[in-house]
């Protein structure tokens, strides 16, 4: 870019050739100040342009690998499981498992637990899912793009698994606490007994740390190129949904 001092001397040049002065003082005064506009707005132009370029994404060529994926068929089974597998998750994955470890191997007899289980979850499922859904009808109008309010069967559809989740939890605490006060063999609510006690606490560590191995092993065939960044992203957007992505 030329400097401001080169511009006027050439300017001088082409008016002054013959060696006498053909513009007065005043003139001289304007023409530095129009060159000294026309060279801070080139300055500003190419100030955005290289910001402009630098905020640009870069092109290589590739899409992502989200936006890519492998083995189509797979793909549903791997967003329920990247989706599944956050670390609040995993922790109600054992306690399922220890749930129905307990319950196939105590093997309780009377039905009544089961039963009044069954009360109890439709009464707090349905309190649980009356504030879920309040709260989904917040932060859904929360977002910009939202025109209409959420109906129930927004709710129903976008979380499904939510909704499970919200009825099975009281279920399996009140049928759990049946079992614990019908049986023998508990120390408050742990099984003390050797055959009870360690597939029980085996199976409810071992069950997450193998899901989470599955979940890795199938979303790697997926998204060969997806970061570990991305997943986490995934796994957390899956777990403040409430369902599978």
């Amino acid at each position: 870019m030329p400097s401001v001092a080169k511009l006027l001397k050439k300017t001088r040049f082409l008016y002054g050739s013959n060696g006498t002065q053909s513009t007065s003082n005043s003139d001289d005064d304007m023409l530095e100040e129009q060159v000294d506009q026309e060279t801070m707005d080139e300055m500003e132009a190419n100030e955005s342009d290289g910001l402009m370029d630098h905020h640009a994404p870069k092109k290589t060529g590739t899409k992502c690998s989200h936006d890519n994926p492998k083995h189509l068929w797979l793909k549903p089974v791997a967003d329920f499981l990247c989706s599944s597998t956050s670390t609040p998750q995993l922790v109600m994955w054992g306690f399922l498992a220890w749930f129905l470890l307990v319950v196939s191997i105590t093997r309780p007899l009377p039905t009544k637990p089961f039963v009044d289980a069954c009360l109890i979850m439709t009464l707090i499922g349905l309190v649980l899912n009356a504030n879920a859904f309040v709260s989904f009808k917040i932060s859904t109008m929360a977002c910009p793009n939202t025109k209409e309010e959420p109906t129930l069967m927004d709710y129903v559809s976008q979380q499904y698994f939510s909704i499970i989740r919200l009825f099975m939890i009281p279920y399996c605490v009140s049928c759990y606490s049946g079992i614990v006060n019908s049986a023998s063999g508990f120390v408050s609510i742990f099984p003390v007994e050797p055959h009870v006690a360690i597939p029980v606490v085996s199976g409810a560590f071992l069950f997450p740390i193998l899901l989470n191995w599955i979940s890795g092993i199938i979303n790697g065939i997926v998204y060969p190129k997806e970061t570990k960044a991305h997943r986490l992203a995934r796994q957390e957007s899956g777990y403040m949904l409430g369902m599978p992505m």
